[in-house]
C-alpha cells in the first residue's frame, strides 16, 4: 500500500503502473489478479471506497471469483485493507469482507511503513530511503509492528466461519 500511497502523493501516477501486459499507462490488461488489487487498492487510496464500475467489471470476470474465494488470499493485507474501506453495496464486496473479518479488526495500519524492512536496503542509502519514506508514509508503532510480526488470521476469524463464508461467497458467484 505504501507505494500506491507514494506514487498518489508524488504526482508520479501519470508515469506509474503495475501492469506489464497493457497497452500503455493507464491502460492496464484488466484481466489479471494483479490489476484487480491494484486498481481496487488505487480506488480506495485516490476515492476512499473502491468505484462500483471497477468492482462489477472484475466480479463479472473469472478473475473476481479466483481472487475473491481462493483458499489462499494472496496479498492477504492489501485485500483486507480495500474490504475494509469498502462503502457500497455490492453483495460480493459484502461477502468478502466478513470473509476477511475486516468488520471486526481495524487495518488502517497497514498503509504505515514497516522500519526494519530498511534492512532490506543497501547501507549506503538506508537514511536517504528512510528519509523518503517517512516524507509520505506513516511509521508503524512499535505495537503495530508485533501486531504485524505475530499477524494470525485466526485471532479474529475462525477457520470454520471462514470456510462458511467462502461457501457463500462462491454460490453467488455460480448464480
Amino acid at each position: 500500500m505504501a507505494t500506491t500511497l507514494i506514487v498518489q502523493l508524488t504526482g508520479y501516477d501519470d508515469i506509474a503502473q503495475a501492469c506489464i501486459r497493457g497497452e500503455a499507462i493507464h491502460k492496464p490488461c484488466m484481466r489479471c489478479a494483479k490489476c484487480m488489487r491494484k486498481e481496487m487498492l488505487r480506488d480506495t487510496i485516490v476515492y476512499g471506497s473502491v468505484r462500483e464500475e471497477i468492482l462489477n467489471h472484475f466480479m463479472n470476470q473469472a478473475i473476481g471469483k479466483t481472487v475473491m474465494t481462493n483458499d489462499t488470499v494472496y496479498l492477504q493485507n492489501v485485500m483486507m485493507y480495500i474490504a475494509s474501506h469498502y462503502k457500497g453495496n455490492n453483495p460480493y464486496m459484502q461477502l468478502f469482507k466478513k470473509r476477511m473479518g475486516v468488520d471486526r479488526i481495524n487495518v488502517d495500519w497497514f498503509e504505515k511503513w514497516y522500519p526494519p524492512s530498511i534492512e532490506i536496503v543497501a547501507s549506503p542509502y538506508r537514511e536517504y530511503v528512510k528519509q523518503q519514506i517517512e516524507k509520505y508514509v506513516g511509521v508503524m508503532t512499535k505495537q503495530e509492528q508485533i501486531l504485524l510480526e505475530n499477524w494470525n488470521v485466526e485471532s479474529f476469524i475462525s477457520r470454520e466461519e471462514y470456510d462458511r463464508i467462502t461457501k457463500e461467497l462462491m454460490a453467488l458467484f455460480n448464480k
